[in-house]
């Protein structure tokens, strides 16, 4: 279901709707209450929606140390859930989501894309993946990182090399280094 029209009255607005659905739209009336919770149920039916605070886009970036616009772009590549949206059409996160904009953050930090570490979350969510599976994601990284490790020496030499065999003491127009950059350019 998605969000309830802020314009339509509570008892028009549940009418047509599912018990579930009813329970969401109330959900979503608590939720944007100043008590910032969402609606706890015991319907005696096994069913039971439970109390959690209820989290803002801004209490999840200063939970998470990133941006606001870090958690909104997030959310539109898939890595956080849609949260749930209050009658005012406002965000609604559940606490466990700024856990995992850190868990994003923090594979990133590894040297993990964002389509990757979907890949991750993916796996975790997936009852039959095996540690295994991850295991092997981890190592392709590890592999990956290794040769751009071996690229970035590979440059390093290079410009070393540059700039030894420039004096500094030469108009720019005739700098051993933009000449062999020169050179270099008509050899590719």
């Amino acid at each position: 279901m998605k969000g309830p029209s802020p314009h339509l009255r509570p008892e028009v607005a549940l009418a047509s709707r599912t018990n579930f659905e009813r329970l969401a739209f109330l959900g979503a009336c608590f939720a944007s209450s100043e008590f910032r919770r969402l609606l706890t149920l015991d319907l005696g039916t096994g069913f039971r929606l439970s109390v959690m605070d209820a989290l803002t886009i801004g209490r999840v970036a200063t939970g998470a140390a990133v941006n606001v616009e870090t958690v909104r772009y997030y959310e539109r590549r898939g890595l956080l859930p849609k949260p749930a949206r209050t009658l005012s059409d406002y965000r609604v996160y559940s606490p466990d989501t700024v856990a995992r904009v850190r868990f994003v953050k923090h594979a990133q930090q590894l040297g993990f894309s964002l389509k990757e570490i979907k890949e991750l979350l993916s796996l975790r969510a997936a009852p039959r993946a095996r540690c295994a599976d991850v295991k092997r994601r981890a190592e392709t990284k590890v592999l990956e990182i290794e040769a751009k490790v071996r690229a970035l020496r590979g440059m390093r030499r290079a410009l070393v090399r540059l700039v030894s065999e420039c004096d500094g003491k030469l108009p720019a127009s005739a700098c051993p280094i933009l000449e062999s950059l020169d050179e270099s350019k008509g050899s590719t």
